[in-house]
């Protein structure tokens, strides 16, 4: 651990951080060594405290060991709960050993004023020089730690910060909106608005630092830091407790070690043990900004420690009460500012009595600041406060109600006399305890006998030690604090009756997870707004109480039970919201259903519109689906508002319904089943007489035409019903176009049938139409409702042309085995006669093969006539004959003149052969032909 690094600040500190004890030795990383227990208390019987000049409360009179003067123990700033160990110097001797010192115990100013550049100049060279080769964070980090571990060791000559660099006068690194020159980019004009930019945050509307009048550098302002390698910042928290927020504009990083708040009490235990006489003799030592102690020797005292580096373009924010320190890896440059919450009063009231104990004067007064909000509203611009800051004002405001009560009243009864004072225009100083140093905003109690000293209404009897008359001074009658604190409450209450009355109007319960609205009982006093259970364990554990709504409710939508909110009423509760209200989550969902309903809402009246346009005609537009019409129905119904075009969809959707019984009625061959519905004439739902619809579905076989011109009038009619209809029911024309297409079906193959009984067909047509029957008898088997009447119609065609279509199979396979045995005319011509009415393509193979026997055959009695009747050249050649023969051979077929033919081709051959005998010779042949050929006599 380190009292304080070896570096100097740009900025000079506060003049009294180190008054009331004398700076011990820097102790070691493992702890400071035990100091001497002597006591120093000389004789104070005629001494007077230098503050209070009085020479009363000897006992607590202690000397200075140095100039012999006297101080009230209560009277240093801070005071002192006992007299120190060791030598004891008084604040002037040692502000005066401070100044002959250099290296004191805190940082120092320093002597040289530096320009950007020039300060980033020397903090690189002594980056480089000090660094041979580059380094990287850890080993940056691990470096600094060395350096404090070994504290007045150090290897290098010095460190200077430029931290705490006013704003105001050197300007910030972000634009800021009063100073902006009008001609700015686009860019600078959003960031100078941005609610992030430092400059804005503290005056933000939910901000409780917005109503603190005094610009409060650090505070309300932000600070610029220019930093260098190992430069510092050591543990601490925020003033107030309050937020920080940190953004690196440039350079290298900077390393942060944080201690969440609910370790703050492990980590003040920790460092109590670890320096315990320096945390004796300055109780405040943790606010003064200057000791360091090793993350590790935390963690080791289990105190929770986290680390981050924080890089160019990134915010660093702090929680209120998280102690947090770090130092710089090199040349950068920061800027940062503190700021609050609503949800922060009860995180600030804590740390004013932490400030108390300490006896540490606070920047501001949050009693003040709470009586500004109330007045604010008691002034009539309720409008103008955050209702969660209202509520949490509230709150701070009973407290402090209760408490002037209670001591007025007691201070009352012995005798103290009360008058009005303006607290708001003394200096500070003034008004501040003598005792805890809290600021006397509403209420302070003086004595006579020391002038102008005034201690808060809780250490009245502290003032002084005399026993002359007081006086109570206040700002306000508790009748004017009652009201301050009804206007809060009201502005409060305002944001809550408005969430109840919504919750109402929605039907949404106040169980579980919602957001709790309790109406404000009569006479219940103080700021509710929560349960009292909520803001007792929140009081209790320091904690931040929770806020009006949560975040985590889920959408209203789905919370709602009441289902017939008209949209008029949803609307004008929106509207009702205040301005200040619309970063409240209750509001954003309630902004979000409404914008729910509207678009639903418009959405049914486009398709209401849409569906009344198709149905007049006079739109082209694609008709809405019916899948689409029930899912908006649905929505409707589950809609938070009431709907009323929806109706108009579910009548749609009754006719449809209608419309589609009667579409099933008709295909299934029923002309008379259903009754017109809501939008559907009788006419549309019924064509044909119950008895005469009943009669002919009753008819069992073949429907005839009568029936069939019946069922296609109503098929059609039905269709154009459904083409007319706003809705697209895509399923019933389908069915409505099967229907048809089954009638078509059926009406070609009755033709067909009608026309095979009067003359042949092809085969190949019946096995066609048969094809489209039997298909037709599928689809009636997937619609099982549509059989019955159909299927009855459909049985006697099919069985027909199954009929025909096996006469006709039977034929072929006779015509194949007979044209496979080599048969004679007399049997194909018998096959030809037996041919049936389905005609087969083998028909056209058997005529032709019968056409060309008759053809040979034809031939052979011409030649054998000729042959018979002719004389000399006249007769036919051998030559001939056999040319007749191998033509009759490749027909395959018995032929009938082939016998006589071969015989005299035969004798022909044989006469041939004698005359090659008798001649011989080669060409013997061609006379023996010629012979043959051309020879007169009886051949």
């Amino acid at each position: 651990a380190a009292s304080a690094a070896s570096a100097g600040r740009v900025i000079k500190p506060d003049p009294d951080y180190v008054l009331g004890f004398e700076p011990p030795p820097v102790p070691s990383p493992m702890g400071s060594a035990a100091r001497s227990a002597n006591l120093h208390l000389p004789d104070v019987g005629n001494e007077v405290c230098e503050v209070c000049n009085s020479g009363d409360g000897a006992a607590e009179m202690l000397l200075c060991d140095m100039c012999d003067k006297g101080y009230h123990l209560y009277c240093l700033s801070p005071p002192l709960e006992k007299v120190p160990k060791g030598d004891w110097r008084c604040p002037l001797c040692l502000k005066e050993k401070c100044n002959q010192t250099p290296n004191v115990y805190a940082f120092n100013e320093s002597a040289t004023e530096y320009d950007l550049v020039t300060f980033g100049k020397m903090a690189n060279a002594i980056r480089r020089q000090y660094f041979k080769r580059s380094a990287d964070e850890a080993a940056v980090e691990q470096e600094f730690w060395r350096l404090v571990a070994n504290q007045g060791h150090a290897d290098i000559e010095h460190v200077e910060y430029g931290a705490d660099l006013q704003v105001k006068d050197l300007g910030s690194g972000f634009p800021r909106a009063w100073a902006l020159d009008p001609a700015a980019s686009e860019h600078d004009q959003e960031i100078s608005k941005h609610p992030w930019n430092p400059n804005n945050i503290a005056r933000l509307p939910s901000s409780p630092l917005r109503f603190v009048s005094a610009d409060i550098t650090g505070m309300t302002i932000p600070w610029l830091y220019v930093g260098m390698m190992f430069s510092s910042f050591c543990w601490h928290v925020e003033d107030h407790w309050t937020f920080s927020i940190n953004y690196l504009h440039w350079g290298a990083p900077k390393t942060w070690y944080g201690i969440p708040s609910s370790g703050a009490s492990k980590f003040e235990a920790a460092v109590q043990k670890l320096l315990p006489e320096l945390m004796d003799e300055q109780p405040d030592l943790l606010q003064q900004l200057v000791t360091l102690v090793s993350p590790s020797m935390l963690l080791d005292e289990g105190v929770p420690v986290f680390r981050t580096d924080q890089h160019p373009g990134e915010f660093v924010v702090t929680f209120p009460r998280s102690y947090h320190a770090g130092f710089n890896q090199g040349f950068n440059f920061a800027e940062a500012v503190n700021f609050a919450t609503p949800e922060w009063f009860p995180m600030g009231r804590e740390c004013e009595g932490y400030y108390a104990r300490l006896k540490r004067a606070p920047v501001f007064s949050q009693t003040e600041l709470a009586c500004k909000l109330a007045a604010h509203c008691l002034e009539g611009r309720a409008t103008d406060i955050d209702v969660r800051m209202a509520h949490f004002a509230a709150k701070e405001l009973a407290l402090v109600l209760v408490n002037e009560k209670e001591m007025r009243s007691r201070l009352s009864s012995v005798g103290v006399v009360s008058e009005m004072c303006d607290l708001t225009g003394m200096d500070d100083d003034a008004r501040t305890c003598v005792v805890c140093s809290c600021m006397c905003c509403l209420s302070g109690v003086t004595c006579a006998c020391t002038g102008d000293r005034m201690a808060c209404i809780n250490h009245a009897e502290q003032v002084c030690q005399c026993t002359g008359p007081r006086t109570l001074r206040h700002l306000h009658t508790l009748e004017t604090l009652e009201q301050l604190l009804a206007s809060l409450e009201a502005r409060g209450h305002a944001f809550r009756d408005w969430g109840a009355d919504l919750l109402a109007l929605l039907g949404v319960a106040h169980v579980g997870h919602l957001p709790q609205l309790p109406s404000r009982e009569p006479g219940s006093g103080g700021a509710t707004g929560l349960a009292d259970s909520d803001d007792a364990a929140a009081s209790q554990t320091g904690s931040v109480a929770p806020t009006i709504t949560h975040t985590t409710c889920p959408p209203l939508s789905e919370l709602a039970t009441n289902h017939s909110v008209p949209l008029s009423a949803l609307r004008g509760a929106v509207d009702r919201a205040e301005t200040a209200w619309r970063h409240e989550p209750l509001v954003a969902r309630a902004e979000q259903l409404l914008s729910e309903e509207v678009a639903l809402h418009a959405k049914v009246a486009a398709f209401v519109a849409t569906m009344a346009s198709r149905s007049s005609g006079r739109s082209r537009a694609r008709r809405p689906s019916l899948s689409t019409a029930r899912a908006l129905v649905e929505e409707a119904r589950n809609s938070t508002c009431a709907c009323p075009d929806a109706h108009a969809i579910e009548q749609a959707l009754s006719d449809a319904a209608n419309l589609c019984a009667r579409t099933e009625a008709v295909c299934v061959g029923t002309t008379a089943t259903s009754t017109a519905g809501p939008g559907l004439s009788s006419a549309a739902c019924s064509t044909e007489s119950p008895a005469a619809a009943a009669a002919a579905s009753s008819t069992p076989g073949i429907v005839d035409e009568d029936d069939e011109a019946r069922m296609e009038r109503q098929l059609r009619h039905v269709r154009e019903q459904l083409e007319a209809f706003p809705l697209a029911m895509q399923a019933s024309v389908a069915m409505i176009d099967e229907c048809l297409e089954a009638l078509d079906v059926r009406r070609r193959v009755t033709d067909f049938l009608q026309a095979a009984s009067e003359a042949p067909v092809w085969l190949q047509q019946v096995e066609d139409h048969l094809d489209s029957l039997q298909q037709h008898q599928q689809q009636l088997q997937q619609h099982q409702q549509h059989q019955g009447h159909q299927r009855r119609a459909i049985e006697p065609l099919l069985s027909q042309l199954r009929a025909l279509s096996a006469e006709g199979r039977a034929w072929e396979s006779q015509a194949d085995a007979i044209l496979a045995g080599a048969p004679d005319a007399a049997a194909l011509r018998q096959l030809l006669a037996s041919a049936p009415r389905a005609k087969s393509t083998k028909l056209a193979t058997v005529s032709s093969k019968l056409k060309k026997i008759d053809d040979w055959e034809s031939e052979a009695r011409q030649l054998i006539e000729a042959a018979e009747q002719a004389k000399g050249d006249h007769r036919p050649t051998p030559k001939a004959l056999r040319q007749l023969l191998q033509r009759g051979q490749r027909l395959g077929m018995q032929l009938g003149a082939k016998a006589q033919l071969d015989a005299w081709l035969g004798e022909a051959d044989r006469l041939v052969d004698r005359l090659r005998v008798t001649f011989g010779g080669p060409g013997c042949s061609q006379a023996s032909e010629a012979v043959v050929g051309g020879g007169g006599g009886g051949g």
